[in-house]
């Protein structure tokens, strides 16, 4: 793996980290799991199983709550329900704007790089009015490995025009710190229930809008 290097770039994941969007996929997984599985699964499946899970491909959690056979029905119902739930719940967190205002006004090139498919990402960060700040928004898809595969992070990184070692992922959840140090990158964890925090990442923050000092600190260290 390469040295990392002084971050000049970052890449955000979506789900916890930019979106609190953690009740919407919660509601929408029992929702498409009534649909395919019948109410008595669908009751099963807890708040804190989707938070346990928070961060990994639909797909897997599909399949964990519904069994292989029929975990892609209910990943095509999902997504069928997954918007009108998402317009109803999903807000940014309260940090995600005044972070992107200043990063952008340093001229710090970002990216988003999620588990969910690109067009779902752009139209949620879209909503918000946060689409404009990304150069590029990757997201997960059928010839698109999801993380922990490095490739999400490797492409942002190359989208960005900077190599692994120089970007800093930015997520929430264990497999985000996978990713990160799959792909070479900086991986910092944003610690939004100080209780959760996964082990591992680089480098613990409270708050979004630490990421600007810390770059600026980090280039000063250089």
């Amino acid at each position: 793996m390469s040295t990392l290097v002084t971050p000049v770039a970052v890449a955000f994941d979506m789900d916890g980290t930019l979106l609190d969007s953690l009740d919407a996929v919660y509601e929408a997984t029992v929702l498409a799991l009534r649909d395919v599985v019948g109410p008595e699964r669908a009751k099963a499946w807890r708040l804190e199983d989707a938070r346990l899970h928070e961060g990994r491909a639909f797909e897997e959690v599909a399949r964990l709550a519904a069994g292989a056979d029929l975990g892609p029905l209910v990943v095509k119902r999902f997504r069928a329900i997954f918007p009108e739930v998402a317009a109803r719940v999903v807000r940014p967190h309260d940090d995600v704007e005044p972070a992107l205002e200043e990063l952008a006004k340093e001229g710090v090139p970002l990216a988003v790089a999620t588990n969910k498919p690109a067009p779902t990402a752009l139209e949620l960060l879209g909503r918000f009015g946060l689409a404009r700040r990304f150069r590029a928004v990757l997201g997960a898809g059928e010839r698109m490995p999801a993380k922990p595969h490095p490739w999400l992070v490797v492409e942002a990184a190359r989208a960005l025009g900077v190599p692994p070692r120089s970007l800093a992922f930015v997520g929430d959840a264990a497999v985000d710190i996978a990713t990160a140090r799959a792909a070479g990158a900086h991986s910092w964890v944003i610690a939004r229930d100080p209780k959760r925090v996964p082990p591992g990442a680089d480098r613990v923050i409270e708050s979004l809008t630490l990421v600007p000092r810390l770059l600026r600190e980090a280039r000063a260290r250089a």
